[in-house]
């Protein structure tokens, strides 16, 4: 999931380290259901950090299974807050891929 750190009008957004959180690569609470259910399911998510001023920090959400075209997923992020804006105009991505090969490409499917 991709979190704008300024929005179409360059006004401040989210934080590089979404307000919650401090270190790249640390562990990010989360919880997620297909089709409303969460049985089974143990996903791993991790902050992506802002490197530059104007980039997106990412919360990147791994150990899914497989998904069908119907499937409804929810995605719920905790410690996510906006210190540095009381309101701004902006869209959340979802960037999905596949990992594949023994190298773990990652295979891009929609944005």
């Amino acid at each position: 999931m991709e979190f704008p750190t300024v929005d179409e009008y360059g006004v401040a957004a989210f934080t590089s380290n979404l307000g919650g959180y401090s270190t790249n690569g640390e562990k990010v609470g989360c919880y997620v259901a297909i089709n409303g259910s969460a049985a089974g399911l143990t996903p791993t998510c991790l902050l992506i950090t802002s490197k530059v001023t104007g980039e997106p920090a990412y919360v990147e959400v791994i150990d899914l299974p497989a998904l069908s075209a119907d499937d409804e997923v929810d995605f719920m992020v905790g410690k996510i807050s906006n210190p540095s804006a009381t309101r701004v105009n902006l869209k959340i991505g979802v960037l999905t891929y596949d990992h594949t090969g023994s190298t773990g490409t990652k295979a891009y499917k929609n944005y």
